[in-house]
């Protein structure tokens, strides 16, 4: 009758440690789910090309928190149009889904080492390509494995020009096997792209179509 409670005083001890040695290890806040996320890119380009905007970037290295960003699956491309009102580069319009590129299937993208390339063809907007005469906002951002989105880059800008006007007054004076050419430059005018040179294409009774006779563009 005497040992009974020194029985249950060690048993009580024995589940008070149990219960301390279960609760050691690792403390701090639990991560909720897509709270850890790739950086954002921080090299977006943006160049015109023809009716199309080529971009390029450079994968992230880490995550948020510092760690290695291994599971990125690919990158989202975001799109926005620049009002003609808006301040220098500066868009604050919304930027919309545009395209994708999956790092393991990457077309109608390119993927070299880190190294990402994707083509802004205009898409369901614009199918014939996109519109000269207006200036566009890009941004990119990284996608994880589980579909969770990376913090979206800054906004690289680009504008497409209207295509120089055509020349005029063009004039042929026949020589020995040759053809002396001349013309007028178009005037230059707002919105349209700089002149760099000149294509010279040549057409006959014998030819069934145009044939460009200067391999490299005419310079001035």
């Amino acid at each position: 009758m005497i040992q009974a409670p020194r029985l249950l005083a060690f048993g009580a001890l024995f589940l008070l440690l149990g219960a301390a040695s279960l609760s050691c290890g690792k403390k701090g806040p639990p991560i909720v789910p897509g709270s850890v996320v790739p950086e954002a890119v921080t090299d977006l380009e943006a160049a015109p090309h023809g009716k199309n905007v080529s971009l390029a970037w450079t994968k992230p290295r880490k995550n948020t928190d510092g760690t290695l960003a291994a599971d990125i699956s690919g990158f989202v491309v975001l799109r926005g149009e620049v009002p003609p009102s808006a301040k220098g580069d500066k868009c604050e319009c919304e930027h919309q889904a545009v395209g994708r590129v999956d790092l393991d299937d990457p077309k109608p993208g390119e993927v070299e080492g880190n190294r990402i390339r994707f083509e802004d063809r205009g898409g369901g907007l614009y199918p014939g390509g996109l519109p000269h005469g207006r200036t566009y906002s890009y941004q990119v951002a990284a996608v994880t494995k589980r579909d969770y989105k990376g913090k979206a880059s800054k906004a690289a800008v680009v504008t497409l020009s209207l295509p120089p006007g055509p020349p005029s007054g063009l004039s042929a004076a026949p020589g020995e096997d040759t053809a002396a050419l001349e013309w007028t430059p178009p005037p230059a005018e707002a919105g349209r792209a700089p002149i760099s040179g000149y294509l010279v294409f040549r057409t006959s009774e014998k030819e069934a179509r145009e044939i460009q006779v200067s391999p490299e563009p005419v310079r001035e």
